[in-house]
């Protein structure tokens, strides 16, 4: 578990993957662009950082965890190559405008994906 917060804060603080960025197409037709990188620190396993930010208003919690689940499946070739055992997946999206600025403000919810065992991968929001 410690190990997960100290992922969590290090994928925080570099908000903006973006080594190599996916083209995916939704199953409500939306075209979306997604971030990735694979990043090693000291002292840990690598990990796959994915980075989306939905620029419209989600209303439903259960919205950001289907889209995270086809983008996440969308994107397991890619992490197969990488060979890493974990990816931590945030996915932003817009929750509407600071009054006084008109600044955009963004919600985002974190995944964590882990190889198992058998290969396969679990796939849990984390916050």
């Amino acid at each position: 578990m410690k190990t997960l917060f100290l992922a969590v804060l290090i994928f925080i603080a570099s908000c903006s993957a973006g080594d190599t960025k996916k083209e995916i197409t939704l199953s409500s037709g939306r075209t979306i662009v997604v971030s990735f990188e694979k990043q090693i620190h000291e002292g840990r396993d690598p990990v796959l950082f994915v980075d989306y930010v939905n620029e419209e208003k989600v209303i439903k919690t259960k919205t950001v965890e289907d889209e995270t689940l086809e983008i996440w499946n969308a994107l397991k070739e890619e992490v197969e190559i990488t060979g890493v055992q974990e990816a931590l997946v945030k996915y932003s999206y817009f929750t509407g405008r600071i009054k006084d600025s008109g600044e955009k403000e963004y919600g985002s919810i974190l995944f964590d994906a882990e190889k198992t065992e058998s290969g396969n991968w679990k796939l849990r929001k984390v916050n």
